[in-house]
């Protein structure tokens, strides 16, 4: 699938949507400030190696199509079939809940949770939400010590 008709920005943009995360969302998963992710989506700053392989790993795509709109893009390394959306079908308000509840947990159990760890968490804890349409929080707690 090839998408050379739009920026490295819109596609940030385009992941960050159907994940249902706001910019602030992905800026705590990325370690990074609101403000920086706009600039990314406008294309006014780079993105690092590790933002890139996050937003990559977490649209279920490749760094090639999100950098140069070459290759697989959003979900094309999902098990899903083509009648399901990759994501879940998180809402916007429930996948705030979850990055805020990630983060609140992790610094009431005194954890400093590094991008790429905030970012597994919250795929593991979506995943798991789309296939039983509940959140486990004492298994969230657990996963957030064993990150630790």
């Amino acid at each position: 699938m090839e998408d050379k008709t739009r920026g490295i920005g819109r596609r940030v943009r385009d992941i960050r949507e159907k994940l249902n995360l706001t910019q602030e969302d992905l800026g705590k998963i990325l370690g990074v400030e609101k403000g920086t992710v706009s600039k990314y989506e406008n294309e006014g700053t780079k993105l690092s190696p590790d933002a890139l392989a996050t937003i990559a790993s977490m649209g279920k795509s490749t760094i090639d199509w999100l950098v140069i709109g070459k290759g697989p893009g959003p979900g094309a390394h999902s098990n899903t079939n083509e009648t399901q959306t990759p994501y879940g079908g998180l809402n916007r308000e429930l996948a705030a809940e979850v990055v805020s509840f990630i983060f609140e947990t992790a610094n009431e159990l005194g954890v400093t949770l590094i991008p790429e760890k905030a970012k597994n968490l919250f795929l593991m804890i979506h995943d798991e939400f789309a296939a039983t349409k509940q959140i486990d929080k004492a298994k969230v707690i657990q996963l957030i010590r064993l990150a630790a």
